[in-house]
Parts: structure tokens; sequence; C-alpha cells
């Protein structure tokens, strides 16, 4: 009986010995592919701590958290860059209140709304005289023939004159209506300042000819940008540019925004991500030579995972290009 609890407690053993072996190579190979996968982490990460100049995994959170502030204030800046070219003509923050403070906006503002007040009080007065006219010709035919006919038709006189003073005063309306706007286009077309002018530029090399210059479409409202072909034609941003021409026309107006920044502020790196998609060769080109006058006075940093723009971008800067794979 004895024996044969041994036996039966040995068998155990070995079946325990046996289970044991199998989880222990199998924590060997697990601690194995831990160390593989610690190692392929790290040889990951250390190109990443080189290009931040981070020591440690604590200075690359850091890094990365400044990058995504960046980012963040870069997104801000676009939007406020968008709301001052939709209300500003295109104009420097600076600009728009040193304008403001020399012409008197606010009077102009007040006389247009005024003459639209005095526009719609002389539409309303011309309208009663009408009606009076017609109820004085109708009042004037029940009673043809009748004692007071020489009433009804001084009263169809007095309606007429009513009338002709209403048509003076809606043509005076009207006209000071038109002249003022105008006075506000020709003021407008000539202080649209630098930012559009710096935007042209860039947008007719960007676009290779296509377009030499733009300008802001009153007509429209809210007020739009249009671009001019050299043969005269305007055309609307929407549905008249391609991806490519749009994109081509947001680096033009970032562009130009960036550089009268740099006039009056300390330089911030530019960082475009992937912004020759939808570009065709020349025109990439074109926008590298750009970005590669904008390296002169801060950092640019194109992020891409397009390998043939390597040779876009040697081309179009003479070379001026430090590559780091990632």
């Amino acid at each position: 009986m004895r024996l044969q609890l041994a036996i039966s407690e040995a068998q155990h053993a070995e079946t325990e010995y046996q289970r044991l072996t199998r989880e222990m190579e199998t924590a060997r190979t697990e601690l194995t592919q831990a160390i593989d996968e610690a190692a392929h982490a790290n040889a990951t990460i250390a190109p990443l701590l080189t290009i931040a100049s981070a020591a440690s995994m604590a200075d690359l959170r850091v890094a990365v958290e400044r990058a995504d502030a960046f980012r963040e204030a870069d997104a801000a800046v676009r939007r406020a860059e968008e709301k001052m070219l939709a209300g500003g003509d295109g104009l420097p923050l600076k600009q728009l209140e040193t304008e403001i403070a020399a012409e008197d906006l606010t009077a102009l503002s007040a006389r247009v709304e005024e003459v639209c007040v005095a526009c719609e009080q002389a539409d309303a007065h011309r309208d009663k005289c009408i009606e009076a006219l017609a109820l004085a010709s109708s009042t004037f035919n029940q009673i043809a023939g009748q004692a007071d006919a020489a009433q009804a038709e001084a009263q169809r006189q007095d309606a007429l004159l009513a009338m002709t003073e209403a048509i003076d005063e809606y043509v005076r309306t009207t006209t000071a209506v038109r002249l003022l706007k105008w006075a506000m286009d020709r003021y407008r077309d000539e202080k649209q300042g630098p930012m559009l002018a710096k935007a042209s530029v860039l947008f007719d090399e960007l676009t290779r000819g296509s377009f030499d210059r733009l300008s802001l479409d009153t007509d429209t409202d809210p007020i739009s940008l249009t671009g001019h072909r050299p043969d005269g034609t305007i055309v609307q941003i929407t549905p008249g540019f391609s991806n490519g021409t749009e994109d081509q026309l947001y680096l033009a107006l970032r562009l130009a925004a960036i550089e009268l920044y740099l006039e009056e502020a300390q330089p911030l790196p530019f960082i475009a991500d992937d912004t020759f998609v939808h570009w065709s060769d020349d025109r990439t080109g074109a926008g590298f030579a750009a970005l590669a006058r904008l390296a002169e006075k801060t950092q640019v940093f194109v992020l891409t995972h397009h390998r043939h723009l390597l040779d876009v971008a040697r081309e179009a800067t003479g070379g001026r290009v430090q590559v780091h794979e990632l």
C-alpha cells in the first residue's frame, strides 16, 4: 500500500515537474521576446531623441507636448489669419488699426446707414404717392361733370407734385448710395495692403504663371478672394480652383502672412505636413523654392512620405536640404 502511494506521488511529481518545465520555457521565450521588443523600441526611439535633442524619455515627452502645443498654436494662427482675411481685406492687424485711426470709417458707415434708411423712406413715400394718385384718378373719374370735379383735379395735381418730389428724392438717395459704394470700393482697392500683394506674387510663382494676381470680390456676401489669369479671366475659388490650386493659394497666403510677421516679431519654425500631395512636379519645385527663401529667415520643416519629392526639393533649392528619415 505504501509502495503504491509512493508511486502515485512520484507520478504526480513528475507531471508537476513537466508542467513547470514547460512554463519555464514559455517564460524564457516571452522574456527573450520582451528583450527583443525593448531593443527594437530603443532603436526606434533613439533617432527621435536625437532629433528632439532629448536626453531621456521624459525629455522626449516634453518635446512631444511642446510640438502638440505648437500645432495648436499654428491652427489658432491659421484661424486668425482666415478671420483677418475675411474681415480685413487681407491686411495685418497693426496696419488695420493704423488705417482705422487715420480714416473716419465710423462716420462713413453711419452715412451709408443713413442713406439706406433714406432710400427706404423714399421708396415708401413714392408708393404712398402712387396710391394717392390712383385714388385721386379714380375719384376724378367718378365725379367727372359734377360740381366738385375741380377739387378732385386739384387733389390729383397735388398727388402728382408729391410723387415728383418723391422721385427726385429717390434719385438723389440712389445716386448717393452708388457714389458711396464706388468710393468704398476704390478705397478698398487702394488699401488692400502688403499681404495681398505678397500673396499675389507668391501665387503667381507657385502656379507657374497660371494666375498673376489675387483680388477681393466685394460684390459677394461675404467678401471672397478671386484669382486673375494673365488673359484677364477672373476665377472664383469655388468651383474654379482644383485641389492643387487651392493648396497653392493657401500656401501663398500663409507664406505672405509669415513674411509680414517676421518683419515685426521673433521667428518661429515653419512646418509643412504633406503640403504637395495634389501638386504637379513643376509647381512642387516652385513651392520648394519659395520655402527655401523663407528658410533664410526662419527654420522650415517639410514632412512627407513621398520619396520622389527629395529629388524635386534638391533640384529646386540647389541641394540646400537636409533629410532626416524617421
